[in-house]
């Protein structure tokens, strides 16, 4: 599995236009048929249309905003990471998602964005979303090596 995700873009991938302060960008994790992942921003006008090349893993929304301070960038950050691990419960689960659910889960514990409520009798691990209450159920398999070499790589797109 080859990961080529980077931080975000300074132009939309649907039109070229280089982005400016304040526009409204959709950040999109797109997996090529090829198994490759790649990070896509498109402009927010542009995301409904947009033809990723690939299926969408997940996706988060930004403003763009040129220069921030340390702590504006650092807040900006967990948004996108918490919006993001809301995007892998919509459509189909793969075992990416699955992955990226469990260790998002635990990264947005950790920053007590979610917290631990308990499991269901299945063995999922329950989360509730500390500002809305709302629940998610978050698979607690173990990984293999393999299994957890991208995850890395994602957070790579959340740096500020």
């Amino acid at each position: 599995m080859e990961w080529s995700l980077k931080s975000v873009s300074r132009s939309c991938a649907a039109c070229g236009k280089v982005f400016e302060a304040g526009d409204d960008i959709v950040c999109m994790v797109c997996k090529k048929d090829s198994g490759e992942f790649l990070r896509c921003d498109v402009l927010g006008e542009k995301a409904e249309n947009f033809s990723a090349p690939g299926r969408i893993i997940g996706q988060w929304k930004r403003k763009f905003s040129g220069k921030n301070s340390d702590k504006e960038s650092l807040r900006h950050a967990l948004a996108s990471q918490e919006e993001f691990f809301f995007s892998l419960y919509e459509g189909d689960s793969t075992r990416e998602k699955e992955i990226l659910k469990q260790v998002f889960a635990l990264l947005l514990e950790k920053k007590r964005v979610l917290r631990a409520a308990g499991t269901d009798s299945r063995g999922f691990q329950r989360y509730a979303h500390v500002a809305s209450d709302r629940e998610f159920l978050v698979p607690s398999d173990d990984f293999l090596p393999e299994d957890l070499t991208f995850v890395g790589n994602v957070f790579e797109m959340f740096v500020p």
